[in-house]
Formats: C-alpha cells, sequence, structure tokens
C-alpha cells in the first residue's frame, strides 16, 4: 500500500483531516497529502486522528493540486457531479482499485475536493479518470472522512489478499455428515415410521446450502454421535 496517496484539496475542517487520518491507517495508507495554506486547529485533528497522529505529522502540504500530482503516475479525482467538462465517464471504487492493482512503482493519488462543493473541473481535468461513490439520490454527499474510508478500504481488498481460507467440503463428505446424522438419530429410537431417507435426504440439503467447512462437519458429527451415546449411556 506505500504507493498510495490520499490527496485532500482545501479540506475545511480539521476534525474531518483527523477523520481522514484515521480511516487511511485503519486501510494501510500513510501517504497524505494537504493542498491550500489554511491552518488548522491542530488538537482537533489530533483527538480525531487518535492512533493515526504519524499520517497527520507527516502529511505533505502543497500549494496547489499540480503540485500535489506532480510525482504520480496515475489520480483519481473522487466526485459525485457530472458535467459536460468533468470526464467522459466515471469509475465505481471497486473499478478503480482494480485498475490500478498492476501498478507496482510511481504514487498513485485518490483526489478528494471540498465539504461544501467538492472538486471544481480544472481541478478533475488534472486528475487521469473520475471515480464515484453510488449513493442515495435523497441524500447522496458524503461525509469527507467516511468517502475517504470507502475508496480506502477498496484500495486495500484490492492490495491485500485475504488471509481467511474457506474451501467447502465435498459432496461425498456432505453424503457422510447427513449419513452421521441419521444413523445417530436412529441408535436413540427416534425414528418410528420408515422416514430415514427423508430424513437424511432433508439435512443433506440443509448441510449443501450452508457450504460446511472441514471443521464445521467434524463438529456437527461429534455432536451427534455424542447426543447418542450420551442417551445409550443412561439407558
Amino acid at each position: 500500500m506505500g504507493n498510495l496517496r490520499i490527496v485532500l484539496v482545501e479540506p475545511q475542517t480539521a476534525g474531518n483531516i483527523g477523520s481522514v487520518c484515521r480511516a487511511m491507517k485503519n486501510m494501510g495508507i500513510h501517504d497524505l497529502a494537504i493542498v491550500g495554506a489554511r491552518d488548522y486547529d491542530e488538537n482537533r485533528v489530533l483527538t480525531l486522528a487518535l492512533h493515526a497522529r504519524d499520517i497527520w505529522h507527516n502529511a505533505l502540504r502543497f500549494p496547489d493540486i499540480d503540485a500535489a500530482l506532480e510525482d504520480c503516475v496515475f489520480s483519481a479525482g473522487i466526485t459525485r457531479r457530472r458535467g459536460k467538462f468533468r470526464k467522459y465517464f466515471s469509475l465505481l471504487p471497486e473499478e478503480f482499485a482494480k485498475r490500478i492493482s498492476a501498478i507496482e512503482s510511481g504514487t498513485v493519488a485518490a483526489v478528494f475536493g471540498r465539504e461544501a462543493d467538492g472538486l471544481r473541473d480544472d481541478e478533475l481535468a488534472r486528475c487521469s479518470v473520475a471515480v464515484h461513490i453510488p449513493s442515495s439520490p435523497d441524500f447522496p454527499s458524503l461525509n469527507l472522512s467516511h468517502a475517504v474510508q470507502i475508496i480506502c478500504y477498496e484500495l486495500f481488498r484490492c492490495r491485500t489478499p485475504s488471509s481467511v481460507t474457506f474451501q467447502p467440503i465435498k459432496r461425498r463428505d456432505v453424503d457422510k455428515v447427513a449419513a452421521t446424522i441419521v444413523d445417530n438419530f436412529d441408535a436413540i429410537g427416534f425414528f418410528k415410521q420408515d422416514e430415514k431417507d427423508e430424513v437424511r435426504i432433508f439435512f443433506h440439503d440443509i448441510l449443501t446450502r450452508a457450504a460446511l467447512s472441514a471443521k464445521e462437519a467434524k463438529r456437527i458429527e461429534k455432536m451427534f454421535r455424542k447426543m447418542a451415546g450420551i442417551k445409550l449411556h443412561k439407558e
């Protein structure tokens, strides 16, 4: 995530900057650039940044968007507004993340505009592409830090493979679990009629839809064996 930069163009509130720092660090992004000469209440920034204060302390300041993007190989202007001079098309956040996933060197920037009115036409024109975050037409404007969090999340998910792997058991193993359930029901005298096949199919369908992991399947088998064992022991 080291070549990703979040650029804030003339952010208006110190609280939003602090929240942006926290959103960035949650997703492993540490390069923050702020465009504009405005001074901010540092205590307010640090209060909202919490354990991401280092991002604020290391943030780069630039006089204009051209300077902030000068060393970037690719940039995306995050905007919900469309218009004649605002790019021919706009990517979804996940499309942006996939587009840049193969860029291994050079800085890639996600550029966010002012809280009140976003990026101007000329500022968006400086970016390689436009990106929009789908939202309700009744209230489409997102808080700055929320928009940054969504974009950073998509970048993180695309760049960082999940550490949790899951492989459902094969059909033959589902058959085995269903048979174990029915056999142990039979062992405790559950069936009063010729209904074993019906119950086996019933559980087989449920287990198939559940897409069990091997660990879950073993635990279910163990529980039904234990149930039958307790019943037989008491008798």
